[in-house]
Protein backbone atom coordinates (compact mmCIF):
# COMPACT_ATOMS: atom_id res chain seq x y z
CA UNK A 1 0.00 0.00 0.00
CA UNK A 2 2.76 2.35 0.68
CA UNK A 3 4.18 1.55 -2.44
CA UNK A 4 1.39 2.34 -4.51
CA UNK A 5 1.21 5.72 -2.36
CA UNK A 6 4.77 6.80 -2.85
CA UNK A 7 4.67 5.74 -6.52
CA UNK A 8 1.70 8.33 -7.17
CA UNK A 9 2.96 11.00 -4.87
CA UNK A 10 6.05 10.77 -6.94
CA UNK A 11 4.17 10.45 -10.66
CA UNK A 12 1.95 13.42 -9.19
CA UNK A 13 5.11 15.27 -7.83
CA UNK A 14 3.39 15.59 -4.34
CA UNK A 15 6.81 15.02 -2.58
CA UNK A 16 9.05 16.83 -1.33
CA UNK A 17 12.59 14.92 -0.35
CA UNK A 18 14.62 15.50 2.48
CA UNK A 19 18.10 14.01 2.95
CA UNK A 20 19.23 15.02 6.46
CA UNK A 21 22.06 12.85 6.69
CA UNK A 22 23.75 14.55 3.20
CA UNK A 23 21.63 17.98 3.72
CA UNK A 24 19.99 17.35 -0.06
CA UNK A 25 16.61 18.80 -0.26
CA UNK A 26 14.50 18.23 -3.38
CA UNK A 27 11.60 20.93 -3.54
CA UNK A 28 8.41 19.89 -5.57
CA UNK A 29 7.38 21.85 -8.15
CA UNK A 30 4.87 23.33 -5.55
CA UNK A 31 7.88 24.28 -3.23
CA UNK A 32 10.05 25.32 -5.99
CA UNK A 33 7.20 28.09 -7.57
CA UNK A 34 6.64 29.25 -4.15
CA UNK A 35 10.70 29.81 -3.70
CA UNK A 36 11.31 31.43 -7.51
CA UNK A 37 7.84 33.71 -6.30
CA UNK A 38 10.16 34.92 -3.06
CA UNK A 39 13.10 35.41 -5.92
CA UNK A 40 15.26 32.76 -3.61
CA UNK A 41 17.20 29.90 -4.18
CA UNK A 42 17.96 28.10 -1.05
CA UNK A 43 15.65 26.12 0.37
CA UNK A 44 15.04 25.35 3.69
CA UNK A 45 13.16 22.63 5.35
CA UNK A 46 10.63 25.12 7.25
CA UNK A 47 9.58 26.22 4.20
CA UNK A 48 7.55 23.32 3.06
CA UNK A 49 4.47 23.44 4.39
CA UNK A 50 1.12 21.68 3.92
CA UNK A 51 3.81 18.94 1.86
CA UNK A 52 4.31 15.52 2.09
CA UNK A 53 7.66 14.80 3.00
CA UNK A 54 10.36 11.92 1.95
CA UNK A 55 12.71 12.01 5.25
CA UNK A 56 16.36 10.33 5.31
CA UNK A 57 17.44 10.90 9.19
CA UNK A 58 19.39 9.55 12.00
CA UNK A 59 16.36 10.21 14.63
CA UNK A 60 16.69 9.40 18.61
CA UNK A 61 13.17 8.51 19.89
CA UNK A 62 11.82 9.06 23.60
CA UNK A 63 8.07 7.77 25.51
CA UNK A 64 7.56 10.76 27.93
CA UNK A 65 6.07 8.77 30.86
CA UNK A 66 5.06 6.15 29.30
CA UNK A 67 3.02 7.86 26.63
CA UNK A 68 3.62 8.18 22.90
CA UNK A 69 6.50 7.89 21.27
CA UNK A 70 8.16 10.99 19.94
CA UNK A 71 10.85 10.70 17.33
CA UNK A 72 12.96 13.79 16.74
CA UNK A 73 15.98 14.60 13.70
CA UNK A 74 18.49 17.28 13.81
CA UNK A 75 19.24 19.02 10.89
CA UNK A 76 21.24 22.25 9.62
CA UNK A 77 24.04 24.25 10.46
CA UNK A 78 24.34 27.30 11.98
CA UNK A 79 20.93 27.85 13.80
CA UNK A 80 20.55 24.33 13.62
CA UNK A 81 16.66 23.15 13.78
CA UNK A 82 14.83 19.60 14.25
CA UNK A 83 12.08 17.31 12.73
CA UNK A 84 9.67 16.11 15.69
CA UNK A 85 6.79 13.21 14.89
CA UNK A 86 4.68 11.56 17.38
CA UNK A 87 3.71 8.42 16.97
CA UNK A 88 0.95 6.65 18.72
CA UNK A 89 2.23 3.42 20.46
CA UNK A 90 -0.58 1.37 19.36
CA UNK A 91 -0.05 2.33 15.68
CA UNK A 92 3.65 1.30 15.51
CA UNK A 93 5.25 -2.00 15.85
CA UNK A 94 5.44 -4.19 18.36
CA UNK A 95 9.76 -3.99 18.20
CA UNK A 96 9.86 -0.23 18.38
CA UNK A 97 8.11 -0.16 21.76
CA UNK A 98 11.38 -1.85 22.63
CA UNK A 99 13.37 0.51 25.10
CA UNK A 100 16.04 0.65 23.12
CA UNK A 101 14.41 3.01 21.33
CA UNK A 102 13.18 4.94 24.84
CA UNK A 103 16.73 5.70 25.59
CA UNK A 104 17.74 8.18 22.88
CA UNK A 105 20.00 6.21 21.06
CA UNK A 106 20.57 7.41 17.62
CA UNK A 107 19.15 4.96 14.81
CA UNK A 108 18.44 5.88 10.99
CA UNK A 109 15.54 5.66 9.23
CA UNK A 110 13.21 6.85 6.38
CA UNK A 111 10.01 8.15 6.97
CA UNK A 112 7.13 9.55 4.99
CA UNK A 113 5.18 12.20 6.91
CA UNK A 114 2.84 15.20 6.13
CA UNK A 115 3.74 18.44 7.64
CA UNK A 116 1.85 19.96 10.31
CA UNK A 117 3.38 23.29 11.40
CA UNK A 118 6.78 24.92 11.47
CA UNK A 119 7.43 26.62 15.55
CA UNK A 120 9.64 29.20 14.79
CA UNK A 121 10.95 30.28 18.20
CA UNK A 122 11.46 25.94 19.07
CA UNK A 123 12.74 25.86 15.22
CA UNK A 124 10.83 22.07 15.40
CA UNK A 125 9.26 20.96 11.85
CA UNK A 126 6.34 19.22 13.35
CA UNK A 127 5.49 16.24 10.75
CA UNK A 128 2.33 14.02 11.29
CA UNK A 129 3.50 10.51 9.90
CA UNK A 130 2.40 8.22 7.61
CA UNK A 131 5.08 5.61 7.54
CA UNK A 132 8.64 4.66 9.15
CA UNK A 133 11.17 2.34 7.87
CA UNK A 134 14.12 1.58 9.65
Amino acid sequence: MIRLLMDTMCKEDRLVDADLTTGVLQPNRAVAARLRERRREDIALSDVMSEFVWVTARFTASRPEGGDIVLRAGYGDGRPAHIRMTCAVRDVREQFRDEEYSDGIEFQARCLGKVRSWNRQARELTLDPVAIFR
